[in-house]
């Protein structure tokens, strides 16, 4: 009775999740055979009673519109797309930016990779690549926007390269089972739109050390939004990373220059209120910089300026469209000269080896906020976006006197100690014989009385044996 009355219970319980959403249901069962040859995607939509395919005309109109998920028996994620332009407009769907939802939990989003399985007209069926399906009677998604690759990047207004158009979709999905059968619905999804950004890096000096100059690269993204936001609590982002390295050789007559590019490292980073940023001061003569990772425009630059930051007109320009300022991400920039001379020519060879990364295609996934006394946990309708490859604000180049001063009073002190130690074995000199001597003799009678201490009982022991046998 008592299993019956549990197993009712989460029947009513599904029953009121399932009328919470709206009214657009589908039955859809998606199925991928041994040999992944998956199933035509106007197959899978005919299953469903309530699909009519004049509906979906082919016209002009460029958009693509998200008209059902579904789910393998494999726990595969499968994204179903009208592009009703499809016969003058090729669009290549690259992303899709999704929130696998756990109630209770913040939904974290994530980019992931569509892999085209097969079109029929103006249907696309497309698989999410690296996503399992959770063990869950009832799954949420929320569908935040369809990255589409461009064939040709190209420079915005600000200069900043853009990879990706960015489609809002905003759909929150159900996937629902009862007794093996899985339902789908959806409901619009409240998002946040990236209206205004820029991309950029500041270079603070970071010291020297024989040779090498070291500086510190503190990457940004200055943006607003389509929503108000009071207060900025967490962020999160996703870019890519790639090691730079040039190698310089100038003799007086000519230049060669080298340079190499690592592959690409694709990061994610969750940025929170309060953290801080800076930079290493691990070098000689390092004045160490510090900065808020979360700031709004204004008081990122207060900070700056108080860092003694010069931006450009562009950057200044730039972050007069925005609200906020993330400091995600720091990187060293190393550079090292060598000189050297030919003892024939005498012709005087500068080598300089210069290592860097390069940060690239930074993109907001997330904002969690507070608005009205209210919070907010909310994907983001973002682009791919890159800012130049040379900063665009920089430090003059410092020496940081408190740092010689101490390197100073320490070479003073070692100096001293070396010549009072000096001083002291010079007027020891003559005596240290005899002090020898004596340590010698005090250790050889030392070591006599612990010898006669360790003898003295079995010496005992002895003499009672003796006594006895008398």
């Amino acid at each position: 009775m008592v299993g019956i009355t549990k197993r009712k219970i989460i029947a009513v319980i599904l029953a009121i999740m399932s009328i919470l959403f709206c009214s657009i249901s589908f039955k859809l069962t998606a199925s991928a055979e041994e040999t992944t040859a998956y199933t035509d995607v106007l197959e899978d939509l005919q299953k469903d009673d309530s699909f009519k395919i004049e509906n979906y005309p082919a016209n002009t109109v460029k958009k693509i519109s998200v008209i059902q998920i579904a789910e393998s028996s494999d726990k595969e994620l499968f994204i179903y797309v009208y592009e009703p332009c499809y016969k003058t407009e090729k669009y290549n769907v690259d992303k899709i930016r999704l929130g696998d939802v756990e109630i209770g939990i913040d939904t974290e989003y994530k980019d992931y990779d569509l892999t085209l399985l097969n079109s029929n007209g103006v249907f696309f069926k497309y698989k999410v690549e690296d996503f399992t399906v959770r063990e869950s009677n009832v799954r949420y998604y929320d569908v935040v926007h369809i990255l589409v690759k461009l064939d040709e990047p190209y420079k915005n207004l600000l200069g900043q390269i853009i990879t990706h158009d960015k489609i809002a979709i905003k759909q929150k999905w159900q996937a629902l089972t009862v007794n093996g059968e899985t339902t789908y619905k959806y409901e619009y999804l409240q998002t946040v739109t990236i209206t205004d950004k820029f991309v950029g890096f500041v270079r603070y000096n970071d010291g020297y050390k024989f040779h090498t100059s070291k500086e510190c690269d503190a990457h940004f993204v200055a943006f607003s939004t389509d929503k108000k936001i009071e207060d900025l609590h967490e962020v999160s982002l996703t870019f890519v990373t790639k090691n730079k390295s040039v190698s310089i050789y100038n003799n007086g007559f000519t230049e060669t220059i080298n340079e190499s590019l690592g592959k690409e490292n694709p990061k994610e980073e969750i940025v929170f209120k309060g953290e801080m940023g800076d930079t290493s001061g691990d070098f000689w003569f390092s004045k160490k910089k510090n900065w808020n990772r979360i700031s709004t425009t204004a008081i990122f630059l207060e900070e700056s300026e108080g860092n003694e930051v010069t931006f450009t007109n562009q950057a200044n320009f730039s972050f007069a469209q925005t609200d906020w300022v993330i400091n995600f991400y720091e990187t060293s920039f190393t550079s090292t000269s060598y000189v050297t001379t030919d003892p024939i020519s005498f012709v005087t060879t500068t080598t300089t080896y210069i290592e860097s990364i390069i940060v690239s295609s930074v993109s907001i996934l997330r904002l969690k906020f507070v608005t009205d006394g209210k919070t907010y946990n909310l994907g983001v309708v973002d682009n791919y976006q890159t800012g130049s490859s040379e900063p665009v604000g920089t430090v003059s180049p410092q020496i940081n006197l408190d740092g010689l001063w101490d390197m100073i009073q320490k070479a003073i002190s070692l100096v001293l100690i070396i010549v009072v130690g000096g001083v002291i074995l010079a007027i020891l000199a003559p005596f240290i014989p005899m002090i020898v001597k004596g340590i010698v003799l005090v250790f050889t009678w030392i070591i006599k009385g612990v010898w006669w201490v360790i003898c003295l009982p079995f010496k005992l022991i002895g003499k009672l044996f003796k006594r006895k046998d008398s």
